[in-house]
């Protein structure tokens, strides 16, 4: 089309202006054919996650709540009581679980990887209802209980937490959204994270980036921690909080525990066994099982599972 225009140019049955104005819209011709391509090609790259979320929408949830919940007062004390549980491939991933929790008491969870211990916190969760017993909250059975009220009074603190590109402050609150400022700094202080806080440009209203990129790890844990926590849960869980973090990084989280122990309920999920030896009572769960439980002390006298799991972790 240029050069059909230009050799009319040349020969004088058009103007020069007249092709440059053809060239400028071709050009944008083209622009606006390449963009309504790139467009449909991300349409069409949207459909399979399109139709799989249909597909999750239109699925009925399998744990519901009650019709006529019971109110959810929670003291922190927690009992499995004889609970087995499957994810619907034919085995059992808790078979025959029990155990009780008193307010206040630190248990820990320990044992191989696969062996159950993830699965009871979904459990405590209500994530999933058991296929056979029961998950006591108090005296309540945790299905006679609004999910979203009582998960209200129960922390949890991963592996790896989710930081948003906001304020220390607005990320704390996101456990407790109208937390004061007084509430927000003794979270902070509980989780050790008040010192380092003290020491950003801003304090409390500095933006710490996406994922707290402008944060160490330990740092960010200790946030997720201070976040747990602002609500006053009595009940807060460990999912592996400590192992990806460093030995400064872990023994101040350790000092926040120590902080909390005696007024929550306090659950760790953890391989690093230096997090867990000073609990209460550990439970070693394996292949679904409380295989063993006792303290430190007690278990490294049994000569079992814990034992050898303590001197892999040595070696």
């Amino acid at each position: 089309v240029i050069c059909t225009a230009a050799w009319e140019a040349w020969r004088g049955a058009v103007s020069v202006g007249d092709v440059v104005l053809l060239a400028t819209l071709a050009e944008k011709a083209f622009i606006s054919c390449f963009t309504l391509s790139r467009i449909l090609e991300r349409i069409a790259d949207s459909r399979e996650p399109v139709e799989r979320l249909r597909a999750f929408l239109a699925e009925v949830p399998s744990v519901t709540d009650p019709s006529r919940p019971v109110p959810a007062q929670l003291s922190g004390g927690i009992a499995f009581d004889r609970v087995t549980f499957g994810y619907g491939n034919g085995s059992a991933a808790l078979t025959d679980i029990s155990f009780a929790v008193a307010p206040g008491e630190t248990i820990a969870f320990a044992g191989p990887s696969g062996g159950g211990k993830s699965t009871i916190v979904k459990l405590l969760f209500r994530h999933y209802d058991p296929t056979n017993g029961r998950v006591l909250l108090g005296v309540h059975d945790a299905r006679t209980l609004a999910r979203a009220e009582f998960r209200q009074q129960l922390g949890y603190v991963p592996q790896e937490g989710q930081l948003f590109n906001g304020t220390v402050a607005e990320n704390i609150r996101l456990g407790k959204p109208d937390a004061t400022d007084d509430e927000v700094r003794a979270a902070a202080r509980v989780a050790g994270a008040e010192t380092f806080v003290a020491g950003l440009p801003l304090g409390h209203s500095t933006v710490i980036g996406e994922q707290g990129v402008k944060l160490s790890g330990g740092q960010r844990q200790r946030l997720c921690i201070a976040r747990a926590v602002v609500g006053n849960p009595k009940v807060l869980v460990f999912d592996e909080a400590t192992s990806s973090l460093d030995a400064e990084s872990e023994r101040i989280i350790q000092e926040a525990l120590e902080r909390l122990r005696g007024t929550t309920t306090i659950i760790l999920i953890a391989h690093r066994l230096s997090t867990i030896r000073h609990a209460d009572r550990i439970l070693v769960v394996e292949d679904g099982r409380i295989v063993e439980e006792g303290s430190h002390a007690e278990l490294l006298r049994q000569n079992g599972l814990y034992q050898r799991l303590v001197e892999l972790s040595v070696s």
